[in-house]
This record gives C-alpha cells, structure tokens and sequence, in this order.
C-alpha cells in the first residue's frame, strides 16, 4: 500500500509523465522561480527571493520558514499542472484506475492496486 496521500492531480501527472512521455516531460512542467514567486503572496516574497538566490552561490541557504515552504511546494504542484494540462490540451488518455477505489495505478498493466490493495490476478 502507498505511504504517500493520495492526490489526483499528483498520480495524474506522474501517470502521463511515466506513459505518455510523447505527450509531455516533466522538465517541461518545471515552474520558473519567477512564476512561483509571482504566486506568493506579497509578504513572502522577499524571504523566497532570498532563499532562491542563495541556492547557486557558495553559501549554504537557510531554509525556507516550514509554512512558506508548504505554501512554495503547493505553488509549484499547481504550475506544474497547469503547464501539463496547458501543454496535453484536449488529448484524452487512457489511464487505468483501480475498479473498487477508482484511484491511478501505477502501470497500465498493474494487477493490484498500490492504494486500496484491491487484487485481480
């Protein structure tokens, strides 16, 4: 069974991304420290840019306050989204789902669900 909760968007784009890799990459979803900061409300704005910056220098960055963090990983999961459904458009895809909880599972050939557990080999 899945340590991580489940999200839908999330299993989504890891679905797509693992088996339709025509459609779409992951490096092309990757939102740009300036769309994210964008995002942010405007108090946390500076202690992002801070952060940011020190990433490619020789200092060390302090990490991100735990509640800017949360808020900077929820921002980033939704321009990833959106860059995926802007870049797929209209396409449909067959993704398999569990038949008694209806979640994504992992493959297209799974026998066993990863979330409920339910098996059908």
């Amino acid at each position: 069974m899945a340590e991580r909760p489940y999200d839908e968007n999330e299993e989504r784009k890891r679905y797509i991304w693992r088996h339709f890799p025509d459609a779409v990459r992951p490096h092309e979803c990757i939102p740009h420290p300036d769309a994210v900061e964008a995002a942010l409300p405007e108090h946390h704005r500076e202690a992002f840019r801070r952060y940011y910056n020190a990433i490619g220098s020789s200092d060390s960055p302090a990490p991100l306050p735990p509640d800017l963090e949360s808020l900077v990983t929820r921002i980033q999961a939704d321009i990833e989204t959106a860059s995926l459904d802007a870049a797929v458009g209209d396409r449909e895809f067959d993704i398999h789902r569990c038949a008694q909880c209806n979640r994504i599972l992992q493959s297209p050939s799974a026998q066993q669900c990863l979330w409920c557990g339910h098996d059908w080999h």
